[in-house]
């Protein structure tokens, strides 16, 4: 939310040529992340005895979820900053420096698994340490952007408007809806799952999941790629390029919506396979059911996806929240409650693809309004 919402903000300021008005955002932004993270990790710390109750676990798990949450908690603060440092170096120029910091982490964060948990029997207090040195390593390449040549971005304390964090949250709140909704989502799957087909329900829910997760990805990359390019040239005003950016990323979203649904329809079995084992003959029949039904999801996610986060980037967070709840949470929740009574099991596998049908369906009444070319009509909007 911070993130997100504070680097198209810098974007916009750097598009238009007020370094210091960028400056001032992405210092503020990061010493909030900074502080909120401290306060977080303190009080998770404080409360791990009672906090994992809450969540269910028994003797063995809670132990082991608490040997873990102890070390995660103490290096949140460098995951939250390294993570909101990938945005604004996106912002400012520097894509290229993202992705490789990413990418090292992701890829350290799996070596360092093997060796902590395999080769030096850590166990889960070695999960939590390769996940937190990771993040280190992110944070570590991505600092030195800030003190080079090459930045405009930089430190500049004692200037600017603290309220400028509020507005930064509020127009990155789609993407905390975004994020926030898909845990509340499959858990709600997972209860009625539960509750129609057992055990055998869930399993085969996680497939989808899986899917859809994956699917749900790769749209969003677009969307992080999407943002610094269309806030800086909002603040640069220049509605030709916006335009170009959102048709590349829409032709990219239909072409990744095109391999997963070809997937899906010509190789479900073999998709299945690599999550369930061939002896699990219920669990499999229930997966292909769901998939039969599920598979127009990806027909339109990518475009919806990408309309709020063009939103988020020109300034218009209502409009980018309104679309991220109604994909995410309203609809399929509403799907999940009144489908059933109507459509039986088929209610149930119908509920997310007839959420991102009728979002795009809003999206397509919305696009004419908010063109960028009508954004940019006046000084300032």
């Amino acid at each position: 939310m911070l993130s997100i919402g504070g680097s198209v903000m810098a974007g916009k300021s750097l598009g238009a040529g007020s370094i210091a008005a960028a400056c001032d955002i992405f210092t503020r932004v990061i010493s909030v992340q900074l502080l909120s993270a401290v306060l977080v990790a303190a009080l998770g710390l404080l409360g791990v005895e009672w906090l994992l109750p809450l969540l269910g676990t028994n003797a063995l798990v809670g132990d082991l979820a608490g040997e873990y949450l102890r070390i995660i908690l103490l290096l949140m603060p460098i995951g939250m900053v390294a993570v909101a440092l990938v945005y604004f170096v996106q912002a400012d120029g520097r894509p290229m420096l993202a992705n490789i910091a990413l990418i090292l982490g992701a890829v350290s964060n799996v070596c360092l698994d093997w060796l902590f948990i395999a080769k030096l029997d850590l166990g889960i207090s070695g999960a939590a340490l390769a996940t937190g040195s990771s993040y280190t390593l992110t944070l570590l390449v991505l600092i030195p952007h800030f003190f080079s040549n090459k930045t405009k971005l930089s430190f500049r304390f004692g200037n600017g408007n603290w309220r400028d964090v509020g507005r930064a949250a509020f127009n990155g709140v789609s993407e905390f809806v975004n994020e926030a909704s898909v845990g509340i989502t499959a858990l709600m799957f997972n209860w009625v799952m539960m509750l129609r087909f057992g055990v055998d329900g869930v399993a085969a829910y996680a497939v989808i999941n899986y899917l859809f997760y994956m699917g749900m990805m790769a749209n969003f990359a677009l969307g992080d790629a999407l943002q610094p390019l269309v806030s800086y040239c909002f603040g640069a005003r220049k509605p030709k390029r916006i335009r170009a950016f959102v048709e590349v990323a829409l032709v990219s979203a239909v072409l990744i919506g095109v391999v997963l649904v070809s997937c899906l329809l010509l190789i479900p079995q073999l998709i299945i396979a690599i999550f369930i084992d061939a002896s699990e003959v219920t669990v499999i029949a229930i997966a292909e059911q769901f998939i039969q039904w599920f598979w127009p999801t990806f027909i339109f996610m990518g475009a919806n996806v990408c309309f709020s986060a063009y939103c988020t980037a020109m300034h218009k967070p209502m409009v980018s929240t309104g679309i991220a709840l109604l994909r995410s949470l309203i609809l399929p929740a509403l799907g999940l409650l009144l489908l059933p009574v109507l459509m039986n099991d088929k209610g149930v596998y119908m509920a997310l693809s007839l959420a991102e049908g009728i979002t795009f369906c809003v999206v397509l009444l919305l696009v004419g309004r908010y063109l960028p070319e009508r954004l940019l009509v006046k000084p300032g909007k």
